[in-house]
């Protein structure tokens, strides 16, 4: 500010009379001539209000009564990727039928993130999946499903990996990790199938009540 009085009328002081919130974060002291307003400790984008706070500056003479007049002063808060993706839960444990068709929702997983802003916060996570082209999984929603029908003879169980990655880039990208386990649940869908047939026999006239004949075996595929 500037005060065309002669000295001392025109020797101002400055100082913050009111903040929006955080008033204590902030203080302002003379630098070559300029008032400077900085910060006393760190602020957390994620507290403050759509990262804006709203300052009043006032500037007094030394005159005796002192005049004074007031500025507004508005702080932009940039937000930090300071907070990583995480899963609601670190392992999701489900059992499936072995007869869903392809394209069947078995789970949706679900990561929040801190980070308020849409850069870094929940609105840029992108999800992805490891361990089997079985299953497909939505990169937005979080939503798992069948690529193919599944048969439980030839695999019972599958362990999957699901991630969140945030807006950042490069090192300053975030991730969450979580573990999907599936286990096929087996359905009567094999028909018992009999070994070494077809059987033969010979059987002497006149055998007595319940004289062995021949044995037999069959056995179900499903297990």
């Amino acid at each position: 500010a500037t005060d065309e009085d002669s000295p001392p009328n025109n020797f101002l002081t400055y100082t913050i009379i009111s903040a929006s919130v955080f008033r204590e974060y902030f203080s302002i002291i003379m630098v070559e001539g300029y008032a400077v307003i900085s910060v006393t400790r760190p602020l957390d984008y994620e507290m403050v209000p759509k990262g804006m706070i709203y300052l009043t500056v006032m500037a007094k003479d030394g005159g005796n009564p002192p005049l004074n007049s007031t500025v507004p002063v508005t702080v932009e808060v940039i937000d930090e990727n300071d907070n990583p993706p995480e899963f609601s839960k670190s392992s999701y444990i489900i059992k499936i039928p072995e007869n869903l068709i392809a394209g069947a929702t078995v789970l949706v997983v679900n990561a929040t993130d801190l980070d308020s802003s849409r850069e870094f916060g929940q609105a840029s996570l992108i999800y992805s999946l490891e361990g089997s082209s079985q299953f497909r999984l939505n990169s937005r929603s979080g939503e798992l499903t069948t690529t193919a029908l599944l048969d439980r003879e030839q695999k019972s169980e599958y362990i999957l990996i699901v991630r969140a990655v945030d807006g950042g880039v490069g090192p300053q990208q975030k991730t969450g990790i979580a573990t999907v386990n599936i286990t096929i649940l087996d359905i009567n869908d094999n028909a018992p199938v009999w070994q070494e047939e077809p059987y033969e026999a010979n059987v002497v006239e006149m055998s007595p009540i319940n004289t062995d004949v021949i044995s037999v075996s069959a056995f179900s595929p499903s297990y």
